[in-house]
């Protein structure tokens, strides 16, 4: 292979690894920015119950990154040990970042514990597919790229990458987020029976 020959294909790996920052940053900002906006503004779940379910979500994360590190660090297979998690994480990710902003009230179950049951489970299950696209997307980069030079170009390319994905949040999903919104929220308003509708205005004869 000549000098050419070998700059072409570090490009097309640098770009082929960059792409995947989109799909990151994307998910990443859509759980940072929105979700507890979603659920405090929208599905209305007392901020106690939101502050309760992080608590425990925190914790897990702390015990999910280094397990599935330590998983990720031991994996032997034809493909490697990253990519395997990377492939496997995806689908089910794009899945439950749509499951996060689909709650039980979106079906007319209004019950605050039904809610915080679905808000915990989902935000746990998130995390653990996240962290498992994440971290071996970061291992996988000293992998790729040897040398310094290498590693330069990718980091560089790979910024530029990662910018994308909040654009792709700010200009499309955001528009899914505010039609769920409403959609929650008219299909969630009753009006009280006890509503009397206001009489007619009597007709008066003028002079």
């Amino acid at each position: 292979m000549n000098e050419n020959e070998g700059t072409t294909f570090s490009n097309k790996k640098i770009a082929a690894y960059s792409t995947s920052q989109i799909i990151n940053t994307a998910a990443f900002q859509t759980f940072s920015l929105l979700v507890f906006t979603f659920y405090f503004a929208v599905v209305g779940l007392n901020i106690i119950l939101i502050t309760i379910a992080f608590l425990i979500w925190s914790i897990w994360n702390s015990i999910n990154d280094p397990l599935l590190g330590y998983f990720s660090d031991r994996t032997h297979t034809r493909w490697g040990r990253r990519f395997p998690y990377i492939m496997f994480s995806i689908i089910p990710l794009a899945i439950i970042s749509v499951l996060l902003f689909t709650p039980p009230l979106s079906m007319g179950i209004s019950d605050q514990m039904t809610n915080f049951i679905y808000f915990l489970i989902i935000i746990i299950v998130f995390e653990l597919f996240f962290t498992m696209l994440d971290l071996n997307l970061i291992a996988l980069f000293p992998e790729l790229f040897i040398t310094e030079e290498e590693r330069t170009r990718a980091n560089a390319i790979r910024l530029s990458f990662y910018m994308i994905g909040p654009i792709f949040l700010t200009t499309g999903f955001h528009k899914r987020f505010i039609a769920i919104a409403i959609d929650i929220n008219v299909s969630n308003i009753k009006i009280p029976r006890n509503i009397v509708s206001p009489s007619p205005i009597p007709k008066t004869n003028l002079p």
